[in-house]
């Protein structure tokens, strides 16, 4: 086993969280939720409603996101 094996089977399993789904964080975040088990706030319920539907996981606080990574 090479080391870039080992690199992308150790990305596959990081768990992320993500906070802030706007202009920049959305793209962020889809491109992450490829890759990685990804949690997400953001205060807009309009920003987090377009992730329904994905494998993200959707928490209500900051505090809850720290909990869950």
């Amino acid at each position: 086993v090479d080391q870039l094996e080992l690199l992308t089977a150790k990305e596959g399993d990081m768990h992320v969280g993500f906070i802030g789904l706007g202009n920049m964080g959305a793209p962020l975040a889809r491109r992450l939720c490829t890759d990685h088990t990804l949690w997400v706030f953001d205060q807009s319920q309009t920003a987090v409603d377009a992730f329904t539907g994905t494998d993200v996981e959707v928490v209500k606080s900051a505090a809850e996101l720290a909990e869950s990574v």
